[in-house]
């Protein structure tokens, strides 16, 4: 099996870790060792063993604790919303953030996808409990999750408990992160970890897909067709009638799955793609690399929204309650999210403002995504 030099994957720590993962894209092996301090790490890329590892063999891995696939708010222990009542409240925010875009396109105003949308949701997932969050304590709380993820991800990235350790002022800041996190705990209690996820998978798809459909007419005229036939806005009841849509959503998030990596330590000692394991080895799964495998996805790189009219081979979400929860709440509300949002409106990249995708604990935007929002054509 190909292995891959440690000054390869220490890289990370100074350069953008899908960079140094894009080189193995192209590898038809299932997985690849990786040569670091104290024991070696198995990367694993086959799309079918990432799947089974973590949907069906879930009791034979143990989660880490801030390693890769794991945000500042885990999803484990906690969260028992019903999909259906949560769906309708998160599409009463889109709504509500909607009505105030509507200003904005008249005038021919610039909006903020990732944060703007990202608060509007957290908020309302804090009222949901009784409470009230204003957007700018919303985005604050975003942006401390976010900078808890950057200072965990140097370790996380070594693999090793080498860098166990932080820079007092790193260290610092990292605790006024965590304390800001808490502080959101203590508003959603058990829904915090479920709330993370919601407002990050949703953030990032839908910012993604509008900044993709803005430099490609005619797949947008293409989903405006399909909202026009509808002629209304979307229901969950509709999301089957809206195939084009499904399919532009997946295929985004094929090429930017949330969980981009996920780590897992093996509880016991066996064999995965060849390689002999002992008990406590860890293993990273990579659907970010099995989302690019060419025998699995002809021409990888190419946007194809036509790829997903059948049975799905993607892994996006993490372990199995992820899947669960990606799957029957983030991606319906990815799906009418968009397509609210585009019956209403038309939005243009800024000259300046591309969408810059980074690898953290998981996959996300970096930068804000401004738009240009314009009343959609009738």
């Amino acid at each position: 099996m190909p292995s891959v030099p440690p000054h390869t994957f220490f890289g990370p720590l100074r350069r953008e870790a899908l960079d140094v993962v894009r080189t193995l894209a192209r590898d038809p092996a299932p997985a690849h060792l990786i040569a670091v301090p104290l024991a070696p790490v198995l990367l694993v890329s086959d799309p079918a063993l990432i799947r089974q590892a973590l949907l069906v063999d879930g009791d034979r891995w143990a989660r880490v604790p801030g390693g890769l696939g794991e945000g500042a708010l885990s999803l484990s222990g906690g969260g028992a919303m019903h999909a259906g009542p949560l769906i309708s409240t998160l599409i009463e925010a889109v709504d509500v953030l909607a009505e105030r875009w509507e200003g904005v396109a008249r005038a021919g105003g610039t909006v903020e996808l990732l944060w703007e949308l990202g608060a509007s949701v957290l908020s309302a997932l804090v009222a949901r409990r009784g409470a009230t969050l204003g957007a700018v304590e919303a985005r604050a709380w975003i942006d401390a999750a976010r900078a808890a993820e950057d200072l965990r991800f140097p370790k996380a990235m070594a693999l090793t408990s080498l860098l166990g350790w932080l820079p007092s002022d790193q260290g610092r800041r990292l605790a006024e992160a965590d304390i800001e996190v808490a502080r959101l705990r203590g508003l959603l209690g058990e829904d915090a970890g479920l709330a993370a996820f919601i407002v990050h998978g949703v953030s990032l798809a839908v910012a993604a897909t509008l900044m993709g459909l803005a430099k490609a007419p005619p797949l947008e005229a293409g989903v405006r067709s399909e909202l026009k036939r509808l002629g209304r806005d979307a229901e969950p009841s509709d999301i089957a009638a809206l195939p084009g849509l499904r399919g532009l959503m997946r295929e985004t998030l094929r090429l930017h799955p949330p969980a981009w990596a996920v780590e897992r330590r093996s509880l016991h000692d066996g064999e995965l793609a060849g390689h002999k394991l002992r008990a406590q080895s860890r293993v990273i799964f990579c659907p970010w690399l099995a989302n690019r495998r060419p025998a699995e996805w002809p021409d990888p790189e190419k946007f194809d929204s036509e790829r997903h009219r059948g049975p799905t081979l993607l892994s996006l979400w993490g372990g199995a309650l992820e899947a669960h929860v990606g799957e029957a709440i983030a991606e319906p509300l990815i799906v009418l999210t968009l397509a609210r949002l585009l019956r209403r409106f038309r939005f243009k990249q800024l000259a300046g403002n591309p969408l810059v995708v980074t690898a953290r604990l998981r996959l996300r935007i970096q930068n804000a995504v401004k738009m240009d929002c314009l009343p959609a054509p009738r």
